[in-house]
């Protein structure tokens, strides 16, 4: 990984972080192991299931457009390669079956 794509990544984790603090903190009381996707302008996707909420925030906001998170769990690396996979999977799949 290049200079320039491990800088855009980070800036990317920065700003996630940012957003889950701002919109996502306030709902580890009532919604802790459930997921979330953040959009930029704040708007929230919540739901027990990962893949409703990747649907959903694909065809809300837009494919690279949210922050993805489990609320009440700290992001780790290996999870977010997981989520950026899975995202890529169902953002296919979507389109191809069209």
């Amino acid at each position: 990984m290049g200079n320039n794509t491990t800088s855009e990544l980070k800036k990317r984790v920065t700003e996630d972080n940012k957003l889950y603090q701002r919109f996502g903190k306030k709902l580890e009381q009532e919604h802790k192991g459930e997921f979330v996707a953040i959009s930029r302008d704040g708007a929230v996707i919540v739901s027990k299931s990962d893949i409703e909420v990747l649907q959903k925030a694909l065809e809300q906001f837009g494919s690279g457009n949210f922050a993805f998170r489990r609320i009440g769990y700290k992001a780790i690396g290996k999870w977010r390669q997981v989520n950026c996979s899975l995202v890529k999977i169902i953002h296919t799949l979507k389109y191809n079956l069209r």
